[in-house]
């Protein structure tokens, strides 16, 4: 990370097993945020607060999947009221912004959505 930062790059934790510690010395070598936050990361433990606890304690940045499959809704609002600048990312495919094209990712068809209608509408993730 160090040898990032040096460079001018700003590299950031994502789909990690690292421990909250090794969070933490990531974050100090340079990290400037997490990628993808909660997804195939250590999850917060109250005993070994993971990399989720890292983030949530110590980021300025991090991007969610707010799509309520990747992420679960009172995760998406802990992130949001701990981290003071978090961002709502999509997590796309090759296939991104081919709504009319017959898409294999992976050697699987996915199916297809029209732009205006088809997708999934969530809850408000308001606070109250």
């Amino acid at each position: 990370m160090r040898f990032l930062a040096e460079k001018g790059i700003r590299a950031q934790i994502g789909h990690t097993l690292a421990t909250y510690e090794q969070g933490l010395q990531a974050l100090e070598s340079g990290a400037c945020g997490f990628t993808h936050l909660f997804n195939a990361m250590t999850p917060l433990n109250h005993r070994a607060p993971g990399i989720v606890g890292t983030a949530l304690a110590h980021a300025d940045y991090c991007e969610l999947i707010p799509d309520l499959v990747h992420v679960h809704p009172g995760a998406l609002l802990a992130a949001l009221r701990a981290i003071p600048k978090a961002y709502c990312v999509s997590d796309s495919t090759a296939g991104a912004g081919m709504l009319m094209a017959n898409i294999v990712s992976a050697g699987s068809a996915l199916p297809r959505l029209s732009a205006a209608h088809d997708w999934p509408t969530a809850p408000s993730l308001a606070a109250p």
